[in-house]
């Protein structure tokens, strides 16, 4: 019944604690989140403010109350844009492979990248779903759907790439398999450096997983010394190999550069990267999780050679790419 609903954002410490798991310090602990970080919106928010998992969390949500006077109205354009970008994609995709004879393995190279596509656009038509509905920390069967979609696409293409050990495929064919695995293996590392922080704080927010939180951030700092080595070697080393005329390589080389000299800014100043890319609301969400209930962070004595370093791959980085582009 609505009447029996505690509205997470004005109840007590008493009222709070009529939630199963919610003592006397998890209510304290929700009352200072309502203050000192935000209202509490969403399942994350809650196993955030108390430490529980987002699974504990979920189990509770049936008898809070979310709703309030002060709640911000969800901004549909990011959704909406993603989606429909995701979705013309996938059209173009459908529809050139439509257009098609079936003809192996130009067609089952397409039918690898449309499948590899539409998964990509159920997985964010699920995220959408999930953040409308105020729960951005679960996903729902659909997701499954997306893996599948996805998996399919991609064991598809490594049986292509597998087959070039026994069939003689067109050099051109063969380039742009080199190619495509190497614009996912672009995009995976884009989704990490943009994502990562947010997907592993949102995975080890409870209490029993700080330590994994710690271990992320320490991933996350080093990775950005290593991630700009694929793009290096790549222009200076494969440029024959994959001669793009679209300047794949060049275009995340700068991008890469970017990310790896604001996050190398933040290590010189002493501060973890993988704080500094995340939002303002989840950088408060980490500082609330991490310092509320009484842990300290490690000096991080190695956090100013990472920058230093992650500073000088950006300048090559830039150096090389300007040069992979001017130069005929």
């Amino acid at each position: 019944m609505a009447s029996s609903l505690i509205n997470i954002n004005e109840a007590t410490t008493g009222e709070l604690q009529q939630l199963q798991g919610i003592g006397p310090k998890r209510s304290t602990y929700i009352i200072d989140f309502r203050s000192r970080v935000d209202l509490i919106r969403n399942t994350f928010d809650l196993a955030t403010a108390t430490g529980l998992s987002i699974k504990a969390a979920e189990q509770l949500a049936p008898r809070i109350e979310w709703k309030t006077k002060a709640m911000q109205p969800f901004g549909l354009w990011p959704a909406a844009l993603v989606t429909l970008a995701s979705f013309w994609l996938v059209v173009s995709g459908f529809d050139q492979l439509a257009s098609e004879q079936l003809f192996a393995p130009y067609s089952y190279f397409n039918l690898s990248l449309a499948l590899i596509l539409l998964g990509g656009l159920v997985m964010t038509g699920d995220m959408a779903v999930a953040t409308i509905r105020g729960r951005p920390g679960k996903s729902s069967r659909v997701s499954i759907l997306a893996v599948c979609l996805f998996s399919a696409g991609f064991v598809i293409l490594m049986l292509l790439s597998a087959s070039t050990l026994f069939v003689t495929y067109p050099v051109n064919f063969q380039n742009t398999l080199g190619s495509t695995f190497l614009f996912i293996g672009y995009c995976a590392l884009m989704f990490w450096l943009i994502y990562g922080p947010a997907f592993c704080l949102r995975l080890f927010i409870e209490d029993k997983q700080l330590e994994k939180l710690d271990s992320s951030k320490f991933l996350y700092d080093i990775s950005l010394v290593l991630v700009p080595f694929l793009p290096l070697y790549t222009m200076v080393c494969t440029l024959d190999l994959y001669n793009d005329p679209n300047w794949t390589t060049e275009i995340f080389a700068f991008w890469c550069a970017a990310v790896v000299t604001l996050g190398g800014l933040d290590l010189v100043r002493g501060r973890s990267a993988f704080i500094g890319i995340l939002s303002e609301t989840d950088r408060s969400r980490f500082r609330f999780a991490y310092f509320a209930r009484g842990r300290r962070e490690e000096a991080n004595r190695t956090a100013r050679a990472l920058g230093w370093i992650c500073l000088g791959e950006a300048a090559a980085l830039l150096v090389i790419a300007a040069a992979g582009v001017t130069l005929p």
